[in-house]
């Protein structure tokens, strides 16, 4: 069996990423899109780095690197924040079982989403729509109930392929990527699994519950 193209995308603010350095023999390349102090300087080979505004948090990151990367995706795409398991309600897989992902599945920790057709949110929410409102404007189909929790998950080429790149063009000239606001990076995680899956139905496997009553693991 051939060995797996796998490239480490990281979106950092402050955070210490020489955590990553374990994940190194297990990847090709580890990109750092850089959103705080330029103070942190890795001399690897495997390393591409770069410094952007402070906006969109991950969901930036995540969207523009498929659609930068779109005509030479490697094998597997491993999407991680610069802090894991930063609350208690944030879990994330043994980070091994990331790397299992092959070129047709999503892994990742997912949780349902419950309140898509009638939540506002609090007052940062300034558009005034409900998730579901926003999927509708951005022409995504909203079936699947469930989403990425904290937008940390591997996914495969042949996934993301499923769509043309002008689809992922749309998705960040239409979507809230290019805001400070937190609850516009918000929405996105929210429907995250709606973007990257469409409308395909997805065998979803559980294993156990770690963490809260809502949580569940499950690979994609």
């Amino acid at each position: 069996m051939s060995k797996t193209n796998t490239h480490l995308v990281i979106t950092r603010f402050n955070e210490n990423l020489y955590w990553t350095n374990q994940l190194l023999p297990k990847i090709d390349t580890r990109y750092i899109y850089n959103r705080g102090k330029n103070d942190i300087v890795f001399d690897d080979e495997k390393t591409i780095m770069y410094n952007e505004d402070n906006v969109g948090r991950e969901s930036l990151t995540i969207f523009k690197h498929i659609y930068d990367h779109y005509n030479k995706l490697p094998d597997v795409l491993v999407f991680f924040q610069g802090q894991l398991n930063d609350r208690p309600d944030h879990p994330t897989l043994p980070l091994d079982t990331y790397f299992e992902c092959n070129i047709n599945e999503i892994i990742g920790s997912l949780r349902v989403k419950d309140q898509s057709k009638n939540w506002f949110g609090n007052g940062e929410n300034k558009y005034r729509i409900t998730v579901s409102q926003w999927c509708n404007k951005l022409g995504i189909d909203d079936k699947h109930g469930i989403y990425i929790r904290c937008n940390n998950f591997a996914i495969g080429k042949d996934v993301i392929r499923r769509f043309p790149k002008s689809y992922y063009k749309n998705i960040l000239e239409n979507g809230f990527f290019y805001s400070q606001n937190p609850f516009s990076a918000y929405f996105v995680e929210l429907s995250n699994i709606n973007i990257l899956i469409g409308s395909k139905s997805f065998k979803f496997l559980l294993t156990n519950n770690y963490y809260t009553t809502n949580e569940k693991y499950i690979i994609v």
